[in-house]
């Protein structure tokens, strides 16, 4: 019995220690830098907008709706009704996805399974407005493409390509 109740007593004793441990209050440095990370977040996503571009790639589909020959297939009227009401249909087909600026003379890098194949390219800028572009190149297997954009916005300014920097050359920089 006592070794029971010494047990309970241990428990309880350690169930304390939690309690008081977890009532103690979050030192007020995290909350800190918790805010401090989101305004850096904040800092860099207005930093770069200007050079993010949404893309849409339009291709046009023709494929042949089945019509009564289809329905005949394998019986002995099969090909019978083979150029009756014959139908294609062409339809547009739109991918989308994003890409980034990485020239001042409207060269945007995205990814090639976006726009392969694609015969006609919108981009859409973050002032809201809607340019053609053109596909430069691409690597499928690499997953990557080069779109081209007219040079200039409506300002005769030119465009903002996404700041890139050499991380190899940084790192140098700070041990000399």
């Amino acid at each position: 019995m006592r070794r029971w109740l010494y047990s309970i007593a241990l428990a309880g004793c350690c169930l304390a220690v939690l309690l008081i441990a977890s009532l103690r209050e979050v030192p007020p440095a995290y909350g800190t830098a918790a805010l401090g990370l989101q305004q850096d977040f904040i800092r860099v996503a207005e930093r770069l907008k200007p050079s993010v571009v949404s893309l849409k790639a339009i291709t046009v589909v023709t494929y042949r709706v089945p019509g009564p020959d289809d329905f005949f297939r394998g019986t002995p009227y099969e090909g019978v009704f083979r150029d009756y009401n014959p139908r294609t249909i062409r339809q547009p087909q739109v991918g989308q996805g994003s890409g980034i600026i990485i020239d001042s003379r409207g060269y945007i890098l995205t990814n090639s399974h976006v726009v392969g194949g694609a015969q006609q390219i919108l981009v859409r800028l973050s002032d809201g407005r809607e340019v053609r572009g053109q596909l430069v190149g691409s690597n499928p297997r690499l997953d990557i493409a080069l779109v081209k954009i007219a040079a200039g916005n409506r300002r005769g300014q030119r465009f903002v390509p996404l700041p890139v920097n050499n991380s190899e050359h940084k790192h140098h920089e700070r041990q000399g």
